[in-house]
């Protein structure tokens, strides 16, 4: 097998699982729109700034917030569905961090069927068609040597 066809391979695998990555994504973010919602405090709020493989900054939204079920207290990180995909620049997520100050009341939207998996936002957020795009180029390569 030469090294062109094994690399295409990779990267086509690569991107099948971005894009089935991506459709999970989709699929929780719009399952976030029938689910109830209830009281919660912000624990904690801050703009993380990590370094990725590149070498370029990048910045994620970080919150941590509590919420009573049931008598029994859970505490949850997600934002919204994608929140871990980091973006280049602080400023956007630096505006919305300003939307969860520490002890502030904030809606919690939790999942009926698993009340401990929620979210701050529901819907679908643009920054998760990163992995659509991302599968997609990483299966150009695959299709350009098999079509040979």
């Amino acid at each position: 097998m030469n090294k062109a066809l094994l690399l295409s391979i990779l990267l086509g695998a690569g991107g099948i699982c971005l894009l089935l990555h991506f459709v999970y994504l989709l699929f929780m973010s719009i399952k976030t729109k029938t689910w109830e919602c209830i009281d919660g405090i912000i624990l904690d709020a801050r703009v993380k700034r990590s370094t990725n493989v590149s070498l370029a900054d990048t910045f994620r939204l970080k919150v941590k917030y509590k919420y009573v079920f049931h008598g029994k207290e859970i505490i949850s990180k997600r934002v919204f569905w994608g929140d871990f995909i980091g973006i280049n620049f602080s400023g956007r997520y630096k505006k919305r961090v300003e939307n969860y100050t520490q002890c502030n009341a904030v809606n919690v939207y939790y999942n009926p069927d698993k009340p401990t998996q929620s979210v701050l936002e529901k819907g679908v957020h643009p920054i998760i068609f990163r992995e659509l795009i991302g599968g997609i180029i990483l299966l150009i390569p695959y299709f350009m040597v098999i079509s040979r």
